[in-house]
């Protein structure tokens, strides 16, 4: 397998957390509530983004389950625990995170990005097959999950469906070099050697390394 295997795009919440406490903050005063869970949640959430960042998976973990212990319902340390997680190789838990994430923030692409990341990566194509569509029925223009979706086509030996997810994806963005090389492929793979060409040509243009990759499977 020549293909390029999926992209792991990593957002943190770092603006969103900054709206989430001011938020939560206002509310509490209002009600007259103590906002110290509020302060430490935010302190052990940004202990963590910054163990993250440095790659130190294992002390961002602690820092998440930190923050969460003050807020379980928090999207933000829950997405960015399963973040932790996966880059720490522990998918069943990261899928875990991230779906407790989804069940309070059903509608963030992102979400369904990584937990179609992490089901890959475990080799569960058919439920990556899932997230990623989630994804870009959230997000039209995800062009990177559209990527990873045809990855789990081919991985599931649909091809043409990964035929189509890499049209996608280069249709939304022309430059991916990497993304022509999987579509042509792709085209390989359902015998469409005329398409596989047209690849080929678009490749000499943006990487003639892969385009003299994906010519040897052209002309073997």
């Amino acid at each position: 397998m020549i293909l390029y295997l999926f992209r792991q795009t990593v957002f943190l919440f770092s603006a969103v957390l900054m709206v989430r406490i001011l938020c939560s903050a206002a509310i509490a005063d209002a009600l007259d509530v103590s906002t110290k869970w509020v302060n430490d949640a935010g302190v052990y959430y940004e202990q963590g983004r910054a163990f993250v960042e440095e790659g130190k998976y294992r002390e961002a973990i602690s820092a998440y389950k930190q923050a969460l212990s003050n807020n379980p319902d928090d999207a933000a340390a829950l997405y960015n625990l399963g973040i932790a997680y996966a880059k720490s190789g522990m998918y069943a838990e990261a899928l875990e995170a991230y779906g407790r994430a989804m069940r309070i923030t059903p509608d963030y692409a992102d979400i369904h990005y990584n937990m179609g990341i992490a089901f890959t990566r475990s080799g569960k194509y058919a439920e990556a097959i899932e997230a990623y569509n989630r994804a870009v029925s959230i997000k039209p223009d995800y062009a990177d999950a559209y990527f990873n979706l045809g990855y789990a086509y081919v991985r599931s030996g649909r091809n043409r469906e990964a035929v189509n997810a890499y049209r996608h994806a280069v249709r939304i963005r022309p430059d991916d070099a990497e993304a022509h090389f999987n579509l042509g492929y792709a085209y390989v793979l359902i015998n469409d050697k005329t398409s596989a060409l047209e690849e080929y040509k678009q490749l000499r243009e943006l990487d003639i390394k892969l385009a003299n990759k994906l010519v040897k499977f052209l002309f073997p």
